[in-house]
């Protein structure tokens, strides 16, 4: 379930919106990761069909047009391994729902995840640790909206963030 297109006038009207240059020029070229729930959990994801696709074009377009920062928009958990992580100045989780930083059964069968461990447990240890060390490093991180509902089992990610989602106020 890849991330839906969002209709070409709205398209248009994000591009519009997005600053034609960056208010402060970066000192070298800024790659920023763009990270969208992966497909295994895109189906339960409250947040698909609105938030994610239009966060996601959002991001994208307000890098490429302003030119601060290149953006890679990616739902491949396989970016968040040590070896992948370290290419990116920055963060953005974009709604990210569920326990997205779990490797799936798919995951686990690719090499690169299968070299930091057998089994899921030592392999999310790995993503955790890799995640958590990019953020203590100084890299940048941002959380949309529905990111404080996602690895509720991770206390020390919902520590990065401050908070954790309980529900929307009744008086919504």
């Amino acid at each position: 379930a890849a991330v839906e297109e969002i209709p070409e006038h709205r398209q248009k009207q994000i591009r519009e919106a997005a600053p034609e240059k960056p208010r402060v020029e970066p000192e070298k070229p800024r790659t920023v990761l763009v990270f969208n729930t992966p497909d295994h959990l895109y189906d339960k994801d409250p947040h698909k069909g609105y938030c994610v696709p239009y966060g996601s074009y959002a991001m994208r377009a307000l890098g490429e047009k302003s030119g601060a920062y290149e953006p890679v928009v990616s739902n491949d958990l396989a970016m968040f391994l040590p070896e992948n992580i370290k290419r990116f100045d920055a963060i953005v989780l974009n709604n990210t729902a569920g326990q997205w930083i779990t490797p799936s059964e798919a995951d686990m069968k690719r090499p690169e995840f299968r070299k930091h461990g057998t089994d899921k447990e030592a392999v999310e240890k790995v993503l955790r640790q890799s995640l958590l060390d990019y953020v203590s490093g100084g890299r940048g991180i941002v959380g949309y909206h529905f990111v404080t509902g996602a690895n509720r089992h991770w206390p020390e990610f919902l520590e990065m963030f401050g908070a954790a989602f309980a529900g929307h106020p009744w008086n919504e």
